[in-house]
């Protein structure tokens, strides 16, 4: 690898699916590139594949940790599908027939227990993030302004961890939270923002779905989405960012591949974990996958 080579990793989310994600890092702390990575922004599952990643440069075990959530802590009390309907339907309720307070409507994702499994189980050493020199960023946005921002991951932890893993309409935010998962109601998976950021350094992004397979159904289930959130949240540019998300995602696609510094990594077609995914041996899978795929990283580094 060349030694003044560094990059700048961008990691996607995507919930379960971001299994793979975390193999990625697990391959970057494996071998120790703390020192070619120039930062790491992440949105939702990327966040917290970050948070434990950074925490790995002083103590190592702090990336089994983070990754062995997924099988071993999620399948249970976290992410509840069944609950899609109804909380949709009372979405509704709340919009045009009778306001229901925002703590009783239903949410899919159990982001308490998502942090409660990082501060009390699988505990994510704040000072060893603290530790690492390279710099971390959760991508969020921002209800009130109708806008994308990038917090700083150190301060303030697992305060941004859980508004970065607040993918509305999904999850019903608490009464006074501003911020929530940035990735969720932007289609780019980054390279926009970091490319003006950093405009001569070599840029990774690292999504857990494959954009090329982006489709109709994609659109139908954006549509529904922006709908339902926009009906939380009448006041922003909700709707129309997750309505056009496919079309931003392809015009990004576009600038990734006309650009020599950035590389472009994402699961292979046999990938068997999706954003539901709770059976262990497909996570594990996954997370191996993510592994393998992250060699080409230093591939593409050394061309």
């Amino acid at each position: 690898m060349r030694k003044e080579g560094k990059f700048v990793l961008f990691l996607g989310g995507g919930a379960m699916a971001g299994v793979f994600g975390a193999g990625v890092v697990y391959q970057l702390r494996e071998l120790n590139l703390y020192n070619k990575i120039k930062a790491v922004y992440g949105s939702s599952a990327g966040a917290f594949n970050m948070a434990y990643f950074l925490a790995a440069y002083s103590k190592p075990k702090q990336i089994d940790t983070g990754a062995s959530i997924y099988w071993e802590n999620l399948q249970r009390h976290f992410i509840f599908p069944e609950k899609t309907a109804l909380g949709f339907l009372e979405r509704i309720w709340n919009r045009f027939i009778h306001k229901i307070p925002r703590r009783k409507i239903l949410s899919v994702t159990n982001i308490d227990y998502l942090i409660n499994v990082s501060k009390h189980k699988k505990i994510l050493d704040i000072d060893a993030l603290n530790k690492c020199p390279v710099p971390g960023y959760a991508k969020l946005y921002d209800i009130r302004t109708d806008k994308l921002i990038y917090k700083d991951i150190k301060k303030d932890t697992f305060e941004i961890l859980r508004q970065s893993t607040s993918a509305i309409p999904y999850y019903s935010t608490k009464k006074k939270q501003r911020y929530v998962d940035g990735g969720m109601v932007d289609g780019k998976g980054g390279y926009d923002y970091l490319r003006k950021r950093y405009p001569n350094e070599k840029i990774v992004i690292c999504m857990n779905f494959r954009p090329y397979d982006v489709g109709f159904l994609s659109m139908i289930k954006n549509f529904f989405e922006g709908l339902f959130a926009s009906f939380m949240y009448p006041e922003t540019g909700v709707f129309s960012r997750l309505v056009h998300k496919n079309r931003d995602l392809k015009d990004e696609l576009s600038r990734i591949e006309k650009d020599k510094n950035a590389f472009l990594i994402y699961p292979p077609k046999n990938n068997p974990a999706f954003a539901s995914t709770i059976e262990p041996k497909l996570l594990k899978e996954s997370f191996r996958l993510g592994r393998k795929e992250a060699k080409k990283i230093i591939e593409w580094m050394n061309e």
